[in-house]
């Protein structure tokens, strides 16, 4: 209920105001700021996927408009040369007013994108219009089998089971194309999961079942034990890289969506950490080397505090070793080290917030002198008593 009255109540809050509070999450307000931020993502060999944010219309002449902004933005975009995709709520085209009508719109911009080997991915709303959804998609999977994806969230209760459903519809040629987020709207407990360690169980469970039927996932999660739990489904499963990629939003650890791996450099070696009889045998051990300066993804002054806070890391000739030996595999190992080399440049890179002083209210110092009182007439009283 608060997403969708935060929704219904933008409309009437001026733009600056929306702009000063979401601005870290938006591109920007028009459709060149799109079209710029997605360029200098591309360019750190990051896809995007560009949504127009609203939801919840009240009448059909809304969802007119909003199709023909999509129209819009899928033709300049695309004649952009921007490597991405789309994705739309369908409540924005009257799926709650009138779903003939809504899949009348959302068909005109999938076909639009369909000629242009574009894609359009259908996200999932609150509990009212998720069957409503899988029903649209279907409708629209059918003639688009290759220009269209879907939705789940994790929390709720019934998402496992919608996902085997779609077995269906999937095939080695033209695997169903899903993105697998948490889930955001407030649902009864009934039907959703609230407990944090819960979600996080069943959205493991939900991608393990994707990667077992070779389906494609989007892994939408800024959350770093299911990032964890899902390199580990990876490794278990051996999944292609064409199968699955990691979604962020944008502004949230951006350099954890670039793509450094053509700039790494592995070497391996016999590992003295675990492995059993494996130890000093095989070589596990994995070495990641990264050349700071020469970086095409970094910018110089990114490179200048890399260079500057991780001296004891970096060697004369400007390369940021990392080494991992604590796991068995070789694989493990390297993605150990993948996982260190992102972690520590997230670190480095993130701002810390300078403390702003603030002028103590007179009332809580007098709360505290009060206080330093009371305890030194309490220990007073715990002197012995001289006769």
């Amino acid at each position: 209920m608060f997403n969708k009255l935060i929704v219904r109540t933008l409309p009437h809050l001026p733009k600056k105001l929306v702009w000063a509070f979401s601005k870290r999450y938006i591109a920007g307000p028009s459709l060149d700021d799109a079209v710029s931020a997605s360029k200098e993502l591309n360019r750190k060999k990051i896809k995007v996927t560009i949504d127009l944010l609203g939801e919840f219309i009240t009448n059909l002449e809304q969802a007119e408009k909003n199709k023909v902004q999509y129209l819009n933005i899928i033709e300049t975009v695309l004649k952009s040369g921007i490597d991405g995709n789309f994705s739309l709520k369908p409540t924005m085209f009257g799926l709650l007013l009138d779903k003939e009508a809504c899949y009348k719109n959302i068909r005109e911009i999938v076909y639009l994108a369909s000629t242009k080997n574009s894609f359009i991915r259908v996200d999932m709303e609150d509990s009212r219009c998720v069957d409503l959804e899988i029903e649209l998609f279907r409708k629209l999977k059918a003639e688009f089998s290759k220009n269209v994806g879907l939705v789940y969230q994790a929390y709720l209760k019934r998402t496992l089971n919608d996902i085997m459903n779609m077995n269906v519809l999937n095939s080695k040629e033209i695997p169903v194309n899903f993105r697998l987020c948490k889930g955001i709207y407030v649902e009864p407990p009934e039907i959703a999961y609230k407990k944090y360690e819960e979600i996080n169980k069943h959205y493991l469970e939900d991608l393990e079942y994707i990667f077992q039927n070779k389906m494609y996932v989007g892994i939408a999660t800024h959350d770093r034990l299911l990032v964890e739990g899902s390199y580990r489904l990876i490794e278990k499963y051996k999944v292609s890289g064409n199968m699955y990629e990691f979604q962020m939003l944008y502004g949230v650890t951006p350099l954890k969506n670039s793509d450094f791996s053509n700039e790494f450099v592995f070497s391996t070696s016999r590992s003295s950490g675990p492995g059993g009889q494996n130890v000093n045998k095989v070589s596990s051990k994995v070495e990641l080397r990264f050349d700071v300066d020469n970086s095409k993804l970094l910018s110089d002054k990114e490179k200048a505090i890399i260079r500057n806070k991780l001296q004891n890391k970096i060697n004369n000739q400007g390369i940021l070793i990392i080494v991992s030996q604590s796991e068995r595999t070789q694989h493990a190992n390297k993605l150990n080290t993948i996982e260190k080399f992102y972690q520590l440049i997230i670190k480095v890179l993130t701002p810390v917030k300078k403390r702003k002083r603030h002028k103590v209210p007179r009332k809580v110092k007098e709360r505290r002198l009060e206080e330093k009182h009371r305890i030194t007439e309490k220990k007073a009283l715990r002197k012995k008593y001289k006769q």
